[in-house]
């Protein structure tokens, strides 16, 4: 699966372990993947630390509604309601790795939608 990493401005009431905590940013992987089909996931975490991006605060596939998403603007709403907006650039490659079903892709985003670094 491809994987695509950021963080971005965020406005997220959040239960993190156990305590009520307001977020400002949040970290947001989506990326594509074709297993158990083909479809975009999305996941927000508090930040990019492993032990966070392990236990996401939201989780597509964890929605019924957005479990199987086959559009790049999939998760504007859900997104939007959490206060952020992901870069036209980081949509473009999402959709850039669902056209050429590139599955080891892995790329790290700055928040003004430049690419901080590629690995694949």
């Amino acid at each position: 699966m491809s994987r695509h990493y950021i963080v971005l401005p965020a406005n997220i009431d959040a239960q993190i372990d156990g305590q009520a905590r307001k977020l400002t940013s949040a970290a947001i992987i989506c990326g594509f993947d074709k297993f158990p089909t083909r479809h975009f996931f999305c996941n927000v975490s508090e930040s990019l630390i492993p032990e966070h991006v392990d236990e996401p605060i939201w989780a597509s596939v964890l929605d019924i509604n957005l479990d199987n998403v086959t559009s790049v603007n999939g998760f504007d709403s859900k997104l939007a309601s959490m206060g952020v907006t992901l870069p036209a650039p980081y949509k473009d490659a999402l959709l850039s790795d669902w056209s050429q079903g590139r599955m080891k892709n892995e790329v790290h985003w700055n928040p003004d939608g430049t690419i901080d670094g590629v690995v694949s």
